[in-house]
């Protein structure tokens, strides 16, 4: 939460969010991601199969961000929470 994560950072992390086996939480809120960062993430995300967790809250997305999210949410089992708003 508000850790200064950015779009390259994001791209930083790329690899290690594709392949993370073990993460169940991810709290990335108060980053000022935008739709293009929060984009990213999800598809960073796609292949996390224990993902339980994400907060994306106060990243200035839009409505058609918020649907993606959303739509991610319930396309993983796993998933039992998410923060947009």
């Amino acid at each position: 939460s508000g850790c200064g994560l950015t779009l390259q950072l994001i791209l930083s992390m790329k690899d290690f969010l594709i392949n993370s086996k073990n993460l169940t939480t991810l709290d990335v809120s108060f980053n000022h991601l935008n739709d293009k960062g929060v984009s990213l993430l999800l598809s960073c995300l796609e292949k996390t199969n224990n993902l339980a967790s994400l907060d994306i809250s106060f990243n200035n997305i839009s409505q058609a961000a918020m649907l993606k999210a959303r739509q991610f949410l319930q396309e993983r089992k796993s998933m039992q929470h998410l923060n947009w708003v």
